[in-house]
């Protein structure tokens, strides 16, 4: 197995995921809540009950009156009867265990033999392979010296033998061991596609397209070639999402904000019918299995351009339209060198503009793996070596979460309910998943993409007293005077 507890969090999930997948090892999932003064509780979800429970207990910073479907863990700070046996109340008395560490006490057994509660081994693993690592991490994060992180002792976070545990703790220590991997086979949440986020929106979505066949007066060509797209879409369960990228492309006229559908997107007659592109594709020629065909297992990208000087009002509907069953993507930061040098540099005793110094001429997306060949031609000063070395450390470790440049996901119900999230900056909710897992688990993602060209070409509308509407999609017949196929004009952008 390969286990993750993030603290308060899901953030580390798909990570894990992948790196067990790829050694051949089974994925362990969970997290801690840390209970202030009286310890912390791990918990493991067993089930697709298990995981809504978790995310409840995080998403409203509280543990729920029952903790269904999940195995958990109970690190103690201190003898806690009472506490301990509410625990087994919430989550079931054959689902807790109690976590011996190598520094617990003997009133840790005690106590749970007195409640009995099993015991589990659950000494924090916080680095494998090289310790430097978790050094440097530790402290970057902690803001420690890093010279006293080199000479601390991380024995005890890296992997400890069980003949040690056994020489320590003798049957308590067997036993432990044990019990840890019973509570791994139980904990057995496969975390895969997500299918009850979203109905199917099949039907409505065909009577919405059916009336604009009608209204249209389309022939049986335009006719078949819609059927064929509705049939792939509902196929792929992607009907709500045409739904909604409709209805917001109607906002967008509505309030006159200027948009236009990028991508393969603009190969759907079906977007079409909807508003969301002035492209026919039959009178183009574009092949609709660009977009969509049934050797996709993941949702098809939507992508829309939005001006960028009206994106906050379109969001500001958007979360009001859809209160509650919609949340902003995240993006995962990972240390680059930039990012890696400096704050190495300042763990160094390096003050703020020494460091940035040390790091700015580095190129924009070099990786921290390339620290550890120090820079031809620079004169980096005596004491920068070391300083370059532990950076390089840095590589592949998560450093923050940061909003996405524009991914919103949607939900049928309460959006909080089955995703981890937490508040963007404006105070929105935001997923604390990156586009990658929300594609994998096949959530229903559109990105509204700020373009601020659009600031540039969106008041012409206007000025010529165009019709509310007329200023989306991008592409429309200019409604105030303008001749689209006039030679100059596209001589000018041709040259």
């Amino acid at each position: 197995y390969l286990p993750v507890c993030d603290p308060m969090s899901l953030i580390g999930w798909e990570k894990c995921r992948k790196e067990a997948v790829a050694r051949g090892l089974r994925p362990l999932l969970g997290t801690e809540i840390r209970l202030p003064e009286k310890g912390s509780l791990l918990l493991f979800p067993a089930s697709a009950t298990g995981y809504r429970s978790l995310v409840s207990c995080l998403n409203r910073r509280a543990l729920p009156a029952r903790l269904d479907g999940v195995r958990a863990v109970f690190l103690p700070a201190r003898a806690d009867d009472g506490l301990l046996r509410r625990l087994q109340d919430k989550v079931g008395r054959g689902n807790l265990y109690v976590g011996l560490e190598w520094g617990s006490g003997p009133w840790l057994r005690s106590l749970a033999a007195a409640a009995g509660a099993p015991l589990a081994w659950a000494q924090p693993l916080r680095w494998t392979g090289d310790a430097r690592k978790y050094a440097v991490a530790r402290a970057v994060f902690q803001h420690q010296p890093l010279p006293e992180a080199f000479r601390a002792d991380a024995t005890l976070d890296g992997l400890i033998p069980a003949a040690s545990i056994a020489r320590r703790f003798g049957e308590a220590g067997r036993s432990a061991m044990a019990n840890t991997l019973r509570l791994a086979e139980g904990a057995a949440f496969a975390f895969d596609a997500l299918d009850e986020l979203f109905p199917d929106g099949g039907s409505e979505l065909e009577a919405l397209v059916r009336g604009k066949l009608d209204e249209r007066g389309a022939g049986v060509v335009e006719r078949e070639r819609a059927l064929q797209e509705l049939r792939a879409v509902r196929r792929g369960g992607a009907a709500a999402y045409f739904l909604i990228a409709a209805e917001i492309a109607g906002f967008c006229r509505q309030r006159r904000i200027f948009f236009g559908l990028r991508g393969s997107a603009g190969a759907s007659y079906v977007l079409f019918l909807l508003g969301m592109t002035p492209v026919d594709p039959l009178r183009h020629g574009l092949l609709f299995e660009r977009f969509l065909n049934g050797r996709r297992d993941d949702l098809p990208d939507i992508d829309v351009d939005i001006d960028s000087s009206r994106r906050p009002e379109l969001f500001q509907w958007l979360f009001e339209r859809w209160r509650g069953r919609a949340a902003f993507l995240s993006s995962h930061k990972f240390f680059g060198a930039r990012s890696a040098l400096y704050e190495t540099a300042r763990a160094f005793g390096y003050g703020p503009e020494e460091a940035h110094a040390l790091s700015r001429p580095l190129p924009m997306f070099a990786e921290p793996r390339e620290l550890s060949r120090l820079p031809a031609g620079r004169s980096l000063g005596r004491g920068a070596a070391p300083v370059f070395h532990a950076a390089a450390l840095l590589d592949g470790v998560f450093r923050e979460l940061s909003l996405h440049v524009g991914g919103v996901v949607f939900a049928a119900g309460e959006v909080g309910r089955v995703l981890p999230l937490t508040r963007s900056p404006e105070g929105f909710p935001q997923l604390v998943w990156d586009k990658d897992t929300v594609e994998r688990l096949r959530i229903f993602k559109l990105d509204l993409l700020g373009v601020r060209g659009f600031e540039v070409i969106s008041p012409l509308g206007s000025a010529g007293g165009a019709p509310d509407g007329a200023c989306g999609p991008v592409g429309s017949p200019p409604p105030w005077g303008i001749d689209a196929g006039d030679a100059a004009t596209w001589k000018t952008i041709q040259e």
